[in-house]
This record gives C-alpha cells, sequence and structure tokens, in this order.
C-alpha cells in the first residue's frame, strides 16, 4: 500500500462553514411610527367609516331584500297556484330556507324591530310556505343530503321566538297591572 503524501485536514477546517452575517432590519428606534387607532378589522385602511351611508346602504339592501322576499311570498301565497313536490326539491337546495333560519335565529326583539318590514316579509313568507301542502315540510327537520345543511328547524325557531315574546308579553303585563293598580290607589286617596 501506498501513503499519500496529503496530510490529515485538521478538525478546526472540517467544521469551518459559510459565513453568516447580520442583515439589517426593518425596525429603526428613531423612525417615528403613525400610531393606529381601533381594533383594525378594516379593509380600507385610512378611511374614515361613514355612519351615515352605512345606514342608507343597510336601508337600500332592506327595501330591496322586502321587495323580493314580497314577490316570493305572494307567489306562494296564491290561492290558484299549487307548489308541486318538485319545487319543494329546489327549494331545499336555494339559499331561501337559510335567509329564513338565519333571520329567525336572531333572539332580539330590539333588532327585530329595527328591521321590523323585513322581518314583516320573512314572516309572511313563512306563511306562505305553510300554506302549501308540498313546501310546508321545508319548515320542518330537512335531510342532511340537501345542500345547505340545516342547522334548525325553522319551526323550532318559531317556537322559540314565540315562548321569548309570551315571556315579554307576561312582563308587560304584569307592569301595566302594577302601574294601573298604583294609579288607582293614588287616585283613592
Amino acid at each position: 500500500m501506498f501513503e499519500d503524501d496529503k496530510e490529515e485536514p485538521k478538525e478546526e477546517e472540517l467544521l469551518e462553514g459559510p459565513k453568516l452575517e447580520k442583515k439589517s432590519s426593518s425596525y429603526d428606534p428613531n423612525k417615528t411610527q403613525k400610531a393606529r387607532k381601533g381594533v383594525g378589522y378594516s379593509r380600507d385602511q385610512g378611511q374614515i367609516f361613514n355612519v351615515s351611508q352605512y345606514l342608507e346602504n343597510k336601508k337600500q339592501r332592506n327595501e330591496q331584500v322586502v321587495i323580493l322576499v314580497d314577490i316570493v311570498a305572494n307567489l306562494f301565497a296564491s290561492d290558484e297556484w299549487e307548489a308541486s313536490p318538485e319545487l319543494m326539491r329546489q327549494l331545499l337546495e336555494t339559499a331561501l330556507l337559510p335567509i329564513l333560519e338565519s333571520a329567525f335565529r336572531n333572539g332580539s326583539f330590539l333588532d327585530m324591530a329595527k328591521e321590523a318590514a323585513v322581518y314583516h316579509s320573512f314572516c309572511a313568507l313563512t306563511r306562505a310556505i305553510a300554506g302549501q301542502k308540498h313546501l310546508a315540510q321545508c319548515l320542518v327537520e330537512i335531510d342532511k343530503r340537501y345542500k345547505p345543511v340545516q342547522v334548525e328547524p325553522i319551526y323550532k325557531l318559531l317556537s322559540k321566538l314565540n315562548d321569548l315574546a309570551t315571556i315579554f308579553l307576561n312582563c308587560l303585563t304584569e307592569t301595566l297591572t302594577e302601574n294601573n293598580a298604583e294609579k288607582s290607589q293614588d287616585e283613592s286617596e
């Protein structure tokens, strides 16, 4: 065997790798940053939120929703027309029932009162659907095969709203009775 004339590399040479350099960061402690306000959910940075424009847009949207829902409700409420089972299957796959479901899931009468015309139209549509023999099934439990999947049946949501309204009316009646009793007691003295 022949020996190489090369020397064995030293351990220090084997461990040597590329030289690492520290890159400059964008942070500059001397630079003043503009303070941000709010929580940062706006998609338009630097623009001021216009409340009156928002309310006007919401009012216009609600008016459009009322018109469209009323058209569908009037069609379904017609005595001269009867919905077919095929229409029920098609209706189960539209966004109409999830819209009603979402609206009736709102448990606040204050929020409902703010958009009373929209909720009035939703109730008229629900009444019209319930009046059609083949469409009434849309208001109860819907098979999970239909998309979008139903979260909670509309009849259950309406029942919860009815219970809430009953509680509200009982409290109101109790308060009115107490006020009338106090007034009659004050008048008698």
